[in-house]
């Protein structure tokens, strides 16, 4: 039986790679202002989607941890 220290631990992690992936996303985007290094650009599109995989293992666990409260 999860506790509801676990699950708040869960929900604060998925909180802050959602919000790293968000400042990510807007560093990309708003590169307006002279050259953007393509290797950096990659560099960073990767970081996101690493953080995407590891968000849906996250996720996941969550929702096992509430449906086991249950």
């Amino acid at each position: 039986m999860p506790n509801e220290a676990q699950v708040t631990d869960l929900e604060n992690e998925i909180a802050e790679l959602r919000r790293t992936n968000d400042e990510i996303r807007q560093q990309v985007g708003g590169q307006g202002v002279g050259a953007v290094d393509p290797e950096d650009t990659a560099a960073a599109l990767t970081n996101i989607e690493e953080n995407e995989a590891v968000l849906g293992t996250l996720e996941l666990r969550l929702a096992n941890l509430k449906a086991d409260a249950e």
